[in-house]
């Protein structure tokens, strides 16, 4: 059944069929979708008890459509398309970056230290880019950012446990969620002084994001290996009981000045921190452009990373870290137990440094009464096509069409044969499948689901972003009007395709003149009481569709905002399918998603239309 904790490979959700399982974490599930031909990624929400997130882990997907919607940075993931299961399941599709995590990228290419400076510099002017756009990413870490393989451009991904700013908070209390070894001293300062369940939250600032990068460029400077599960030294005391190198004195290949830029970063008192990010950005960038032969060597020998996976031999797919055993384990041991230390009041700290050293007596007595280690071989890490994210555009989804459904059944002697498929319009309202797929029953449209509604109205309590819930896509595409819409317009009177304009509100809750700020997504328009322009379309007549705002141009500085109509509601008369475009509304200004233009412009008629 649809609805369990992974979809199948075959299973088609609005369109994108479920190629296989890529990765999993906290919050969700990744897979692997194609739609013509092209691949995507589409991340599935979870509700697990271990989650450790109250239940809220749909409310978080939805605020990461929401804050993807409002982001465009080439460094930054895109999204395609988002919507629900049936059993109420938040679905996101993402672009798929062909590519590494930034630990792999470290791993298999030999970076030197400019280029390091180079992606940390893009990253960084991301993250200031989110910044000044209200939006903290609070995850930030070397699994979270992609190297694309074609032309090396960082990418940063999964914003599930991202904010923005006056957004709900998610969290019941403590921490925000995060990666302890990326968070800030001063985070685990106020854990330790409140407890894990105390009933206070943290405040995550900007310092805190600059403390994470700086996290990151130490271990790519000082680690051959950061793709290998095991226990590193903590960063991020809030005392600093056990003190690490500079990265220059663990890693003498590191350029001194690098080095010294990184011990900033990562200074104990977030007043001692780089500004902001866009500092950070102009401090990476005079490395990267820094000229001494220091700067292009690579940071690390390749004889101490891992050999690249021959090709042909890699797999899709995240591969969780192997259990450690034997030696390794205990080796990684104290490094273990000390990350733990940082959650412990003040009061403990000394007690849990003195295990840890104890702990790494013990090991050395087991080698010294003869036990002997069993090192590790050298094994290939495989590139991660995981939280990577494709480049396809998304699909207007079809009318009354149910959106998932399930793979064609099986035999025990493999699956069973499926009719052919019949070929179909872009943006029909009928779905054929084969006769082999029973699709799943879908909820019927006038049914409340108060899950549904309860995660929506806890997102975006004033926006239709999440209004109808079904598979929102980011970018209009071309239609052809079918042919019920086209024989309902000539019964209304309509001049399909002629000069005849309808005056409407784009939005009812907008003003009848001026100006109105725009959310992208479901959206129903109205004629307003004083419009004149059309005697077929009277005041009161009820457009519902959907808005989208377009890419900037040289004639449209900040883009437009278009609304696409296919059914109306007549004061008297009842619903109608129609086709209806209104185009040619400049964009005033872009402010946390939305958008500010004019509030009532003109729809017309369409047989067919292209963006």
């Amino acid at each position: 059944m649809i609805g369990t904790v992974e979809l199948s490979p075959g299973t088609i959700v609005d369109g994108w069929q479920v190629v296989g399982a890529m990765g999993k974490g906290g919050f969700g599930t990744v897979h692997h979708v194609e739609k013509d031909g092209q691949p995507c990624a589409l991340k599935l929400a979870l509700h697990r008890e271990e989650s450790g997130d109250g239940g809220r882990t749909h409310a978080r997907t939805l605020r990461e459509v929401l804050i993807l919607l409002m982001l465009d940075h080439p460094n930054i993931v895109k999204p395609r398309s988002f919507g629900y299961l049936p059993d109420g399941r938040v679905y996101l599709v993402l672009e798929y970056v062909d590519g590494w995590t930034l630990d792999q990228w470290v791993e298999r290419t030999h970076p030197t230290a400019q280029e390091i400076a180079r992606v940390f510099m893009k990253i960084a002017d991301a993250a200031a880019y989110m910044h000044r756009r209200g939006v903290k990413h609070r995850d930030l870490k070397l699994k979270n950012v992609l190297i694309r393989r074609e032309d090396g451009e960082p990418i940063i991904i999964d914003f599930g446990a991202s904010t923005y700013e006056h957004a709900e908070e998610l969290t019941g209390a403590g921490l925000p969620p995060g990666t302890d070894r990326f968070r800030a001293p001063e985070a685990l300062g106020f854990l330790s002084k409140l407890g894990r369940f105390g009933k206070e939250r943290y405040s995550f600032q900007v310092a805190d994001e600059i403390f994470s990068l700086g996290v990151m460029l130490y271990d790519v400077l000082t680690d051959p290996r950061p793709t290998e599960h095991k226990g590193k030294t903590p960063l991020n005391s809030p005392v600093r009981l056990i003190p690490f190198g500079s990265p220059h004195r663990v890693n003498p290949r590191v350029p001194l000045a690098m080095s010294n830029m990184v011990m900033h970063l990562l200074a104990l008192d977030p007043k001692h921190r780089p500004e902001n990010m866009e500092t950070v950005r102009r401090e990476l960038e005079e490395l990267a452009e820094h000229q001494g032969t220091e700067y292009a060597v690579p940071v690390h020998l390749p004889s101490e990373q891992r050999a690249p996976a021959p090709e042909g031999n890699e797999r899709p797919g995240e591969v969780a870290p192997p259990e450690l055993r034997g030696w390794p384990r205990v080796r990684a041991v104290p490094g273990m137990v000390v990350d733990r230390i940082r959650r412990w009041p003040n009061t403990m700290a000394l007690a849990g440094v003195v295990a840890a050293v104890m702990l790494a007596i013990v090991a050395v007595s087991w080698l010294i009464r003869g036990e002997r280690p069993h090192l590790p071989l050298p094994t290939p890490s495989r590139e991660v096509t995981t939280p990577t994210l494709p480049s396809a555009g998304p699909a207007l989804p079809p009318v009354n069409s149910s959106p998932v459904s399930a793979p064609a059944p099986t035999h025990a002697s493999g699956p069973l044969p499926a009719a052919p498929a019949t070929a179909q319009k872009e943006g029909s309202p009928v779905k054929t499948q084969p006769p082999e797929a029973p699709t799943e029953a879908r909820t019927p449209r006038g049914l409340k689901t108060p899950p549904r509604l309860a995660l929506c109205k806890a997102l975006l309590p004033a926006a239709a972003i999440a209004a109808g819930c079904t598979g929102v896509p980011v970018r209009p595409e071309s239609f052809e009007c079918p042919p019920g819409a086209v024989e309902a317009m000539e019964r209304l009177g309509w001049d399909i395709g002629g000069s005849d304009r309808i005056p409407l509100k784009l939005d009812e809750r907008g003003p009848s003149r001026g100006y109105h700020w725009f959310t992208p997504g479901p959206v129903t328009g109205v004629v307003p009481a004083e419009a004149t322009g059309s005697k077929h379309a009277p005041p009161g007549t009820l457009f519902h569709g959907k808005l989208y705002f377009t890419e900037k141009t040289a004639e449209w500085p900040l883009g437009e905002v278009i609304a696409i109509y296919d059914h109306v509601e007549m004061p008297g008369k009842g619903k109608f399918p129609v086709c209806a475009v209104s185009t040619l509304n400049q964009i005033r200004e872009l402010k946390d998603g939305t958008a500010k233009a004019a509030s009532v412009a003109f729809a017309k008629a369409k047989r067919r239309w292209a963006p």
